[in-house]
């Protein structure tokens, strides 16, 4: 079996490294968020003391918050801090362990042409989208916000560009009509947890036939999502409303800002079809402390609930 380094984000990438180590498989060293990340560069003594005494007080949350390390301490996986990821650090110990694959699976860092010219073997990475759709950041989000029909997954080798590597394996997966961003994340992750176990066991992938795919796959390249994308606002359509609630994940929700103060809603409704014979014309046409009544920019009017 393969020796191997483990790029991985804490909370998205624990149940991929449950299901290799379920599995029997122990990557030689794993690199992703710890809870010292912002303390083991201080050489404060004070400083050190506090993190110390904050983490048996706050144990609990450390242990949910930096569940990828917490898993790797205690299958005494060695594990190390992703700030060295593009460190010669990361070099010499991969000399030390003898490691010349890298894999990565939903890791935040980009990796440095120096780091990927040191595994012999390569970086593979796995990306939730049928490569060339959707290279970048954030796929899941504009394949739900887009209303495809089809997504998969891609394994592929990384190198300079962003998502443009040589093509490993490729699955297709049929979205179900309640499909949300979070419910794909979690169905690609495990088609994805699958076939990377495939490829260690068997030190190569599964064949795949590009034929077998139900449409065309249309190159896209997208910027990651911002929160301004969220914001409802007098040129907002009904239409973007409804896509922004159906596409809307943990870390955004559809709001309105109102100077200073920021509002976030947790859905919508169409309340009218037909604007055009209101008096008012205002953006916010009624507002309370449960809802507020909008005015989208092609004459409809919608409800959102705070």
């Amino acid at each position: 079996m393969k020796k191997f380094v483990l790029f991985i984000n804490k909370g998205t990438g624990i149940e991929l490294l449950k299901h290799l180590i379920k599995n029997r498989i122990h990557p030689e060293l794993v690199l992703t968020q710890t809870p010292y990340d912002s303390y083991c560069i201080n050489k404060n003594k004070f400083i050190k003391i506090k993190y110390f005494l904050s983490r048996i007080i706050h144990r609990k949350n450390y242990l949910e918050l930096y569940d990828v390390y917490f898993l790797c301490r205690k299958n005494k996986i060695e594990v190390i801090s992703e700030k060295y990821t593009n460190d010669a650090f990361l070099i010499e110990k991969c000399k030390q362990l003898n490691v010349n694959l890298g894999i990565i699976f939903t890791y935040g860092t980009i990796i440095k042409k120096k780091i990927i010219d040191s595994f012999s073997q390569g970086i593979i990475n796995y990306h939730p989208s049928l490569l060339p759709s959707h290279r970048g950041i954030d796929p899941l989000f504009w394949t739900i916000y887009n209303e495809e029909e089809y997504s998969g997954i891609t394994f592929h080798f990384i190198d300079e560009s962003i998502d443009k590597g040589v093509i490993l394996f490729q699955k297709q997966y049929k979205l179900r009509e309640s499909e949300s961003v979070a419910s794909l994340g979690t169905t690609l992750s495990k088609i994805g947890a699958d076939e990377l176990l495939y490829y260690l066991q068997k030190e190569k992938f599964r064949e795949f036939d590009l034929q077998g795919i139900n449409f065309k796959i249309e190159e896209s390249y997208e910027s990651g999502v911002t929160e301004n994308f969220f914001c409802i606002d007098e040129n907002s359509s009904s239409e973007k409303i409804r896509k922004l609630f159906k596409a809307c994940f943990s870390t955004y929700k559809p709001y309105i800002q109102m100077g200073s103060e920021k509002i976030e809603f947790s859905r919508y409704e169409i309340i009218s079809e037909n604007s055009s014979n209101i008096s008012d014309k205002n953006f916010v046409i009624n507002r309370s402390d449960k809802y507020f009544d909008v005015n989208t920019s092609d004459n409809r009017i919608i409800k959102l609930y705070i």
